[in-house]
């Protein structure tokens, strides 16, 4: 688990990866990053439209990314929740 907190409006995410697997089991690297991801955590002082656990797809290129390979966003980069 990442050892960072959000504060304000900020949302922690873990990115998808960006390799995708062949029906073999053999991941191909992809050149395109997904932007999607899982939400880790969102802050204490501030009310959100998404809830940890929801996957989302965000916009590109804006987000802090952290050494432990999450990311940061403002919860208004987020387009949408991915149900299912």
């Amino acid at each position: 688990m990442s050892q960072f907190r959000p504060l304000g409006s900020n949302v922690l995410i873990q990115p998808d990866s960006p390799d995708e697997a062949t029906p073999g089991g053999i991941f191909i690297a992809s050149k395109k990053t997904p932007n999607t991801g899982v939400v880790l955590a969102v802050s204490d002082d501030y009310s959100f439209d998404v809830c940890v656990g929801d996957r989302v797809r965000y916009l590109p290129n804006t987000r802090l990314e952290n050494d432990d390979g999450t990311i940061f966003l403002k919860e208004d980069a987020i387009l949408f929740v991915i149900n299912g």
